[in-house]
């Protein structure tokens, strides 16, 4: 080999070197893709979790609408609705007395 085929190769090393490390750092390069990996893989942890809520809320809706038991505990609880048969006892507040 040569002494210009020798220089020739050495730069065309270099050069290849220097493209590597440009398309790692540059704004769209390597450091860009893992960036934008742990983004998605925080979106998909959120959507799976509003999914799990969504899910939650449809089987709330589906029983509001359908389950007569379940809307009167929510009336009772929630709401403190008593049937018209039902009978309140509330104790009275009386000083407790000290002798």
């Amino acid at each position: 080999m040569t002494n210009k085929h020798t220089v020739f190769i050495s730069l065309s090393i270099l050069l290849l070197m220097v493209l590597f490390v440009y398309s790692l750092f540059r704004e769209y390069g390597y450091s860009h893709l893992l960036n934008a990996r742990l983004k998605l893989s925080g979106i998909i942890q959120t959507n799976a979790q509003i999914a799990r809520e969504n899910h939650k809320f449809r089987v709330e809706i589906d029983r509001l609408k359908h389950d007569p038991v379940y809307i009167e505990s929510i009336a009772r609880h929630e709401l403190g609705m008593v049937r018209k048969d039902e009978l309140i006892l509330k104790p009275r507040n009386t000083p407790h007395s000290t002798k």
